[in-house]
């Protein structure tokens, strides 16, 4: 549910002028806050406020948003692998390929294709 409701909200939002933009996405945010351990919607939040034509500032606790953020987290719990060669292949920060920055301001349907077509398997 959280990306077909970032991709309205996103949409909505962009038809706003730049000073509510930043307005509503906080309310969004200070709404959201309230749903505890929830680090899927942070992750959708983070893509949808942090466009640079929002240009939202967007900290969070859940590792993804860090390293998305630039910051060097531990995604998994590798301690116990010795292989150092293994460890540096589960480098998520790798996975990183773009900056939210550059990211479209409205969610485009391709976004969320993927969650829409797999539902049915959750």
């Amino acid at each position: 549910m959280f990306p077909a409701v970032a991709g309205i909200l996103s949409y909505l939002i962009s038809l706003a002028s730049a000073q509510d933009k930043k307005r509503l996405w906080g309310k969004v945010r200070e709404k959201m806050a309230r749903i505890p351990y929830n680090g899927y919607l942070e992750i959708w939040l983070q893509r949808v406020t942090q466009p640079q034509s929002i240009g939202l500032e967007f900290s969070s606790n859940e590792p993804i948003c860090q390293i998305v953020n630039g910051k060097s987290v531990a995604l998994w719990e590798d301690a116990w692998i010795a292989n150092k060669a293994l460890k540096a292949a589960l480098n998520a920060s790798k996975i990183v390929v773009g900056s939210l920055a550059d990211a479209s301001e409205v969610v485009k349907p391709e976004e969320v294709q993927l969650f829409k077509q797999n539902a049915w398997i959750y």
